[in-house]
């Protein structure tokens, strides 16, 4: 019986021990949440600190221009436009062509390295005869590049928190509180990683849009405007031939009661008289 009850109460010490723990390592883990939480609202002020871990080796650029000018030979124009662009290792994303009375003009749009842009500018114009306009822009984003790869930085160090604090979790709330947690840092993370690998694009490819335009012979003498009043005057002559054929019904009609009218008017007059 006494050893029994020597059994009974070792059994009993052993389970309080280990509920002790339990209770300990819960209030660990809910510690470390609170203290991971508050690090997260507080990591984009703090965000200034990790980027001194970055080295920017030179400032980054985002250059785009935009160029309009008149040509004497279109197809040629856009031949010189496209074997320049090959030449310094850019494509063309949009190549669009649109023909008017009086013109036919060309948008090309041209996606090329940076250090080949200016290159690129002084090729394209090389068959110009008249340029109208010309815009270049180059937009700074280190700042912005800078603060991203910070950001991304600092999500990722709690990242790695989050999962060696899921691998103590012991409780289902636990577990659940921290998965849910990393989901929405996960989806943090990668929308940064998506706008630094736009900017990285924007700053590695500059991009210059082209308009050019070659002038055909004019339309608008006296002759032409002749021909075109002679042209709209027989289309409408016969817009209204068909379109008497689609209302010939009422047309017989509107004749049959004109007719019956006159008739009606006729015998009351010949009454009168008689």
């Amino acid at each position: 019986m006494k050893k029994t009850l020597k059994v009974l109460t070792l059994l009993l010490f052993t389970a309080l021990i280990s509920c002790s723990k339990t209770g300990e390592l819960r209030e660990e883990t809910v510690a470390s949440l609170a203290d991971i939480a508050a690090e997260t609202t507080t990591e984009a002020p703090q965000s200034t600190d990790a980027t001194q871990d970055i080295t920017v080796p030179e400032r980054m650029i985002v250059k785009e221009g935009k160029i309009r000018f008149e040509t004497s030979n279109a197809q040629e124009t856009r031949a010189n436009i496209v074997a320049s662009s090959k030449k310094l290792n850019g494509y063309l994303s949009q190549d669009t062509s649109n023909v008017y009375s009086n013109r036919t003009e060309h948008t090309i749009v041209i996606r090329v390295p940076a250090k080949n842009f200016e290159t690129l500018l002084e090729g394209v114009t090389q068959t110009a005869t008249k340029v109208d306009s010309k815009n270049i822009n180059a937009l700074d984003v280190t700042e912005e590049f800078i603060d991203v790869e910070a950001r991304i930085k600092t999500k990722k160090e709690i990242e790695v928190r989050y999962k060696e604090l899921l691998k103590r979790a012991n409780s289902i709330d636990d577990i659940l509180r921290i998965e849910r947690e990393l989901g929405a840092l996960r989806a943090n993370i990668e929308s940064f990683e998506g706008r630094l690998k736009y900017l990285k694009s924007r700053i590695s490819l500059s991009t210059l849009t082209v308009t050019f335009y070659e002038k055909g012979e004019s339309t608008t003498g006296f002759g032409y405007e002749i021909s075109s009043a002679f042209g709209s005057g027989w289309s409408n002559l016969l817009s209204f031939v068909i379109g008497l054929f689609y209302i010939w019904p009422f047309i017989l009609i509107s004749i049959g009661l004109i007719l019956i009218i006159r008739r009606i008017r006729k015998r009351r007059k010949q009454n009168k008289i008689n």
